[in-house]
């Protein structure tokens, strides 16, 4: 079976696009090469002893990569039978009992092979994990410290040893560690802030309120300390020192639009709601606020918005009153746009249309035509990937876009042309140029010039002989032509080794055997395909039915085919209706 859109995901992910994936990401699975040397290096007494370790060993790693832990498990333990004296295979055992959230097993594991390799800082820090999360913090401690003095100059084990003891509530040397790196480096904001932090927890008001003006006489410009202390001083009810830090905030920075909305806070907590609307008006509406403080305000509004902790109404009557104040900038439209659910793309982009009209940047056109795109509009997003490559020449996406948009209107030329065009702006990336080669392969075989479908997809895997997408689709166009079955298979049986649980996959593996003559290795690799998709196509149906046909089995062929008929559209529909006619 044939999949093509994913590679408009791998495509962004190359170039760095945040857009929603078509297709399926496959969890990328948990190595350690280190095992694998520790083992071949291991001596045995004798070769029967390794042959039997290396054979559980290798079958463990597979049932890792499948993900089935518990087979994994019993493999390790068999290799366990033979020695008990490699760590790694007590790691290995304590990372697959994670998964299946065995906690005694996994720190048991992880404290064998610290035993035996008690230097091993990657055990030590796992084992501090696994006793983390067992809430066995005295154990952890004594691991976060011993990493932390081995490692004297990391503050990543510093700050791993401090979390440790902000578990135990060991707030006074927590403040130690921390004073040892502001030592070393000079204030820190992030943990000078920490300690006011702690200062708070010890009730040590005096201490806490210390932190924050040294971090304000370090640091005069940045206002975000004055408003730490102002939050600071609300907490524990001085509210009128926190309304002075405000109103002084706004005389160093007329305008300050965080200054206005700390206030807005401040009078809506004391229920003088007029008085902390004219603050948030004042926000949004002053003039002597720049259009940076504003956009800040709307900024926090909209974070606010996507953390559930603004309603979308209200953002819209705050972006209402700025595009009043500042109808040109462009981003309010933008957020306007983001407001509204992609289903209503009309009226979603033409928000992000004005936005554009304000700003014509890249950024904007790739989302309108996205959009049309998702939603399947492909004449609209023609028109717009057109626009963006009218203004931005040298961008290779539209040219994706727009090549898949003709593709999925069967024009399939077009389609060509376009890929290849947007071909000559990749420069340096080869994986880039993948999703555009798929596309050109994927066409060219619609118009049956099979020579440029094939050169194509042997680009792809001149540039990545793993790529998963092409090896199934050159494999299955083979089939369908007759043409070099044996590469077929091998290209197909190395898919399936790959990703042995997907029901598309599979389906082009049975299709193959079918071509091959293997009837019955066909229907039972057919069967699983259809096993293992929540909503199998007609195709898969069709094949089985034509698989038992060849076997002289009419029955389970019609059988097969009369389950493919309600699902089957178009021409796929009229030949599989002639062949029930055919064989009824």
């Amino acid at each position: 079976m044939i999949t093509i859109l994913r590679y408009i995901s791998l495509f962004c992910l190359v170039f760095g696009i945040s857009q929603a994936s078509i297709g399926q990401n496959k969890r990328k699975k948990e190595t350690k090469k280190a095992t694998s040397k520790e083992v071949a290096s291991f001596s045995f007494e004798t070769d029967k002893d390794r042959l039997t370790f290396e054979n559980h060993f290798f079958n463990a790693q597979r049932y890792k990569l499948d993900e089935e832990w518990n087979e994994e498990i019993e493999e390790l333990e068999a290799c366990l039978e033979v020695t008990q004296q490699i760590p790694a295979i007590h790691y290995e055992l304590a990372k697959a009992n994670t998964y299946l959230n065995n906690t005694d097993l996994v720190v048991e594991h992880y404290q064998k092979a610290l035993n035996l390799d008690k230097e091993n800082i990657w055990y030590m820090a796992n084992l501090a994990d696994a006793y983390r999360s067992k809430f066995e913090y005295e154990h952890e401690l004594i691991l976060r410290k011993k990493l932390k003095n081995k490692f004297p100059e990391s503050d990543n084990y510093r700050k791993a040893y401090i979390e440790s003891l902000l578990l135990l509530s060991k707030h006074d040397e927590a403040i130690k560690e921390y004073d040892i790196i502001e030592r070393n480096y000079g204030i820190q904001p992030e943990y000078s802030y920490k300690k006011h932090q702690l200062y708070i927890a010890k009730k040590n008001w005096k201490a806490a309120e210390k932190e924050l003006v040294l971090l304000i006489e370090e640091f005069p410009s940045e206002y975000d300390f004055q408003f730490a202390l102002a939050e600071f001083y609300l907490y524990i009810k001085e509210d009128q020192k926190a309304k002075t830090v405000y109103e002084n905030v706004i005389k160093q920075s007329p305008g300050n639009g965080s200054a206005e909305y700390g206030l807005f806070q401040y009078y809506f907590q004391r229920e003088d709601l007029k008085s902390a609307e004219k603050y948030l008006k004042n926000a949004l509406q002053s003039g002597d606020l720049s259009k940076k403080d504003q956009l800040r305000i709307i900024e926090y509004a909209y974070n606010q918005y996507t953390n559930k902790q603004r309603t979308a109404e209200d953002l819209n009557q705050l972006l209402d009153l700025s595009i009043a104040t500042y109808p040109d900038q462009y981003e309010y439209y933008g957020y306007k746009g983001d407001l509204i659910p992609n289903t209503e793309y009309e009226k979603k982009t033409t928000y992000y249309k004005k936005a554009l009209h304000l700003n014509p940047q890249f950024q904007l056109y790739n989302v309108i035509y996205d959009i049309y795109f998702y939603n399947n509009v492909f004449d609209s997003t023609l028109v717009w990937t057109q626009k963006t490559i009218e203004e931005f020449e040298y961008r290779p996406e539209p040219y994706l876009i727009q090549a898949y948009s003709y593709f999925s209107l069967n024009k399939y030329e077009q389609s060509i042309e376009s890929a290849q065009n947007g071909l000559e702006f990749i420069i340096d990336n080869n994986m880039a140029k993948i999703p555009f080669l798929s596309i050109i392969g994927t066409s060219a075989n619609s118009l049956k010039r099979y020579e440029d479908s094939d050169k194509a997809y042997e680009k792809i895997l001149a540039i990545d002989p793993n790529n998963i997408q092409t090896l199934n689709n050159y494999s299955y166009y083979l089939a369908e032509r007759n043409e070099k079955l044996d590469l077929a298979e091998k290209m197909i049986a190395k898919v399936i080794k790959a990703e042995p649980q997907s029901g598309t996959y599979l389906d082009t593996s049975g299709w193959i055997k079918y071509k091959l003559g293997k009837y019955k290795d066909a229907i039972d690799i057919l069967k699983k395909a259809i096993s293992l998709t929540p909503l199998p196509s007609a195709e898969m149906y069709d094949h089985i039915g034509d698989c038992y046909l060849k076997l002289n089995d009419k029955n389970k062929a019609l059988e097969f085919w009369k389950h493919a008929l309600p699902i089957a559209e178009g021409d796929e529909l009229n030949q599989i209706q002639m062949k029930i006619q055919s064989n009824e």
